[in-house]
C-alpha cells in the first residue's frame, strides 16, 4: 500500500474530510513501542505483587493486572488521548472512527479485544500473520479489529513550522464580539477544530471547499456571525468564542 494513500471520509454532518491512511510499517513500529511499555508495566507489576502478596491472592491480582495492562492500556489512551497510544503518538498516527470522528469506548473495546485473534497482542503474537494479511488485503490497511470496530488508523500530517492550531487565532477578535455560538454542537465543534489543525496539510482546492462548507454551517447556526469575514477567520473566531476564549 502507498504510504501516502488517502481516505475520503464524510462526517455525520455531511462534511467531507480527507485523511492519510497510516502504513503497515508505522503501525508496526508504534505497536512495538507500545509492547515495550506494556512489558515494562508487567515487569513492574510482577515485582510489586511478588513483594506485597502471597499465594493465591497474588496470582489473582497478577491476572487482573495483566488484563488491565494488555487491554486497558490501549482503550484508555485511545479514548482519552484522541486515538493515540504513546506508540502511535510517537509515530504521528492515531485511530479514528470510519466517519472521521474520535474513536469511542465501544469501538476501542471491540478493536482491542480482537487483538487476540489477529495477533496484535503480546499473548497471541504468534498469530500476527493474520493481522498483517488482513491489513494488506483491505483498502485502508484495516486489521480485523478495525473492521469490527469501524475504525481506521490515519497519519497526523502537521507541518511543525507552519502549523496553526485550533487554539490560535491568527486575526485578533474585537472585544465587542457577541456571537451566540451555543447553536454549534459538540460534533460540529470537533469538525471545525480538526479542520483548523489540519488545513496546511490539505491541498488548496479541498481546503477552500471545506472551509466554505464549514463557514456556511457556522453562519446558519451562529446569530450575528459576520458574513463578510473570510471563511477561515470566521471559523477561528467561532471556535474561540465557543470555547470561551473570546
Amino acid at each position: 500500500m502507498d504510504l501516502d494513500d488517502r481516505i475520503a471520509l464524510v462526517t455525520p454532518e455531511g462534511v467531507p474530510l480527507e485523511m492519510v491512511v497510516a502504513g503497515i510499517g508505522s503501525r508496526f513500529i508504534a505497536g512495538m513501542l507500545d509492547v515495550t511499555i506494556e512489558l515494562i508495566l508487567i515487569f513492574g507489576l510482577s515485582l510489586l505483587v511478588g513483594r506485597t502478596t502471597d499465594g493465591g491472592i497474588g496470582v489473582v491480582v497478577l491476572v487482573i493486572g495483566l488484563f488491565v495492562i494488555l487491554f486497558g492500556y490501549h482503550i484508555l489512551f485511545e479514548t482519552l488521548n484522541q486515538g493515540r497510544t504513546p506508540g502511535k503518538a510517537a509515530n504521528g498516527i492515531r485511530v479514528v472512527r470510519s466517519d472521521g470522528r474520535p474513536v469511542g469506548v465501544g469501538s476501542s473495546i471491540t478493536r482491542n479485544l480482537l487483538r487476540l485473534v489477529d495477533g496484535w497482542s503480546i499473548i497471541t503474537f504468534v498469530l500476527c500473520p493474520v493481522g498483517f494479511v488482513t491489513a494488506f488485503s483491505t483498502a485502508h490497511s484495516q486489521r480485523l479489529g478495525d473492521l469490527a470496530g469501524g475504525t481506521v488508523v490515519v497519519r497526523e500530517r502537521f507541518r511543525p513550522d507552519r502549523r496553526v492550531t485550533a487554539t490560535q487565532v491568527t486575526t485578533p477578535m474585537p472585544a465587542s464580539l457577541d456571537w451566540d455560538t451555543r447553536g454549534l454542537g459538540p460534533d460540529e465543534v470537533a469538525v471545525i477544530e480538526r479542520f483548523l489543525e489540519r488545513r496546511f496539510a490539505l491541498g488548496p482546492g479541498p481546503r477552500m471547499h471545506l472551509a466554505a462548507d464549514l463557514a456556511a454551517r457556522v453562519r446558519a447556526s451562529v446569530p450575528g456571525a459576520d458574513g463578510r469575514l473570510a471563511d477561515e477567520q470566521l471559523l477561528e473566531w467561532a471556535l474561540a468564542r465557543r470555547q470561551g476564549r473570546a
